[in-house]
C-alpha cells in the first residue's frame, strides 16, 4: 500500500519532491516522495521547513525529515560548504537557513 509520507493519506497520490529545486544527482533518489493532492498543492515550491513551519518542526514525519536531512547533507557536501552551517540564537542548527543555502548553491550549477 502506498501512502503520502506527509499525512498518511492513501488516495489521490502523486510523485513530488521534498526540495522543489535542482539537487545534486546523488540526492535525486532521496528527493522523490509520494504526496496526496492536498499536501502537494499546499507545499508548492516551498522548502519543507517553510511549508511545515518552524514552530511545528518536531512534528515533521520521521521518514520525510530523514530524507530532507540527507538531501541537505549531499547538497552542501557537493557545494563544498558542509562545514559552513549556521547556528541559531539558541545554539541549534537553523534548518530553514541551511535549506535556503542548499537551494542557492544547487540553483547555480
Amino acid at each position: 500500500m502506498t501512502i503520502s509520507l506527509y499525512c498518511n493519506n492513501e488516495s489521490e497520490l502523486s510523485v513530488t519532491y521534498i526540495v522543489p529545486t535542482k539537487v545534486p544527482q546523488s540526492a535525486e533518489k532521496h528527493n522523490i516522495v509520494m504526496a496526496c493532492e492536498k499536501c502537494n498543492a499546499s507545499k508548492g515550491d516551498k522548502d519543507l521547513i517553510e511549508w511545515w513551519g518552524t514552530k511545528r518542526i518536531d512534528t515533521i514525519p520521521r521518514g520525510i525529515m530523514k530524507k530532507y536531512l540527507k538531501i541537505l547533507y549531499i547538497c552542501l557536501e557537493c557545494a563544498g560548504v558542509l562545514d559552513n552551517y549556521v547556528l541559531s540564537e539558541n545554539g541549534m542548527m537553523d534548518l530553514l537557513y541551511i535549506g535556503h543555502m542548499c537551494r542557492e548553491y544547487c540553483d547555480h550549477k
